[in-house]
């Protein structure tokens, strides 16, 4: 997204719109939108990724993504928007989870 285009809303209160400013090698706390998945500390292995194709329909960003690592799995954070721009959330995704979970905070425990 370029600078000049305005971040559209979260689509829930609930939900993250964007990704936090991270580096490479922090440490962060990643809470998401279901009870039924762990929330899961994770280390930033790359920013700014190329987009990787998912099986979320709904991902109609070309925006970078984040990869993370942990518990021996590679995970996304990536931008989830809708067609019309009306919103756009971050969402984790892995592969037993590709077509990803919303997530609602992550807070970096270690820079």
């Amino acid at each position: 997204m370029s600078e000049t285009e305005e971040i559209p809303p979260p689509k829930s209160e609930e939900e993250l719109n964007q990704i936090p400013n991270l580096s490479e090698s922090d440490r962060v706390h990643v809470e998401t939108h279901g009870d039924w998945d762990a929330d899961r500390t994770l280390t930033v292995e790359q920013v700014d990724a190329d987009p990787e194709r998912t099986d979320n329909l709904s991902i109609t960003s070309q925006d970078s993504q984040v990869v993370l690592s942990g518990y021996g799995t590679e995970y996304r954070l990536t931008i989830d928007r809708s067609w019309t721009n009306a919103w756009q959330r971050v969402t984790l995704s892995w592969p037993s989870r590709p077509e990803g979970i919303s997530v609602t905070d992550i807070g970096v425990i270690d820079s």
